[in-house]
């Protein structure tokens, strides 16, 4: 009798193929083999390998296309709150006072931008440091 290999099962009466594991190279019977699959945008796609058991990979699921749902709808007449003061921060000291450059002009730091020059526009004057809540003008 021939030698097979160690992954096959061999019967005269009822004889069953044998194939080749296109990973691993290992011969076994060609009924146990799985065919390899993997996301390929949002479905799984068939690669057309055969491999046995052992080599069969997990698809992958963030090898797929991602669904993001749509946005969504803004709200009609919104009001937005008076951030302005929210906008510049003085750089303060521990005593209160506004901490200046050594030309004597108050450092500012600001988010706002002006649409026409493409520049930061600093407010008129710098507020006075309080510990309590204020409105936020003035």
């Amino acid at each position: 009798m021939r030698p097979h290999p160690r992954m096959t099962e061999t019967d005269a009466s009822a004889p069953r193929a044998w194939a080749t594991c296109e990973r691993c190279g290992f011969v076994g019977n060609l009924y146990k083999f799985i065919w390899q699959y993997e996301w390929r945008g949002v479905r799984l796609i068939n690669t057309r390998h055969i491999v046995c058991e052992w080599c069969l990979d997990q698809p992958q699921r963030q090898l797929g296309t991602i669904l993001l749902p749509p946005d969504p709808v803004g709200i009609v007449n919104a009001r937005p709150e008076a951030y302005y003061i929210d906008e510049h921060q003085y750089r303060y000291q521990q005593d209160g006072t506004i901490r200046l450059q050594l030309d004597g002009t108050s450092r500012l730091e600001s988010n706002l931008q002006d649409t026409a020059t493409g520049t930061t526009s600093p407010p008129a004057t710098p507020r006075a440091f309080s510990s309590g809540f204020s409105s936020g003008f003035g």
